[in-house]
């Protein structure tokens, strides 16, 4: 049941923010030729290592592909002109109606944020916003 809820609330985030604009399929892939044996590239790896080391409950139910997935939606929010208040919101929303632990909620969004412009979309570092 965990994994269904995990699998639905990265499809809903996606489904969100990809109604307004293109597949963010390829954000990761800056360089695809640094890509892992495991199968993920250099960015990848260093985003996933980012995220796993917060200790979020949610990574006993979200796959590395999960995480990648709402990590290139947050990227693809930044190309969409979104706003890091608004993402953050949105990843807030999602991840309770989604049935996130609660001790994760506050920390979950600004994780992913902070791991994606870090890993997956450093040009987009600067449009990071915090009040």
């Amino acid at each position: 049941m965990k994994k269904v809820i995990a699998v639905i609330s990265a499809i809903t985030f996606s489904f969100t923010l990809g109604a307004c604009g293109s597949s963010s399929s390829d954000t990761a892939e800056a360089n695809p030729s640094a890509t892992r044996s495991d199968g993920y590239s250099d960015q990848q790896w260093n985003y996933l290592q980012e995220i796993y080391a917060a200790k979020l409950s949610a990574s006993d139910v979200f796959s590395g592909e999960i995480y990648i997935e709402i990590g290139n939606t947050m990227c693809e929010g930044f190309v969409q002109g979104k706003q890091s208040d608004e993402l953050l919101s949105l990843l807030a929303a999602t991840a309770e109606s989604n049935g996130l632990p609660v001790n994760d909620r506050k920390v979950f969004g600004p994780t992913i944020l902070a791991a994606s412009v870090a890993y997956l979309c450093p040009e987009n570092i600067d449009k990071v916003v915090v009040k």
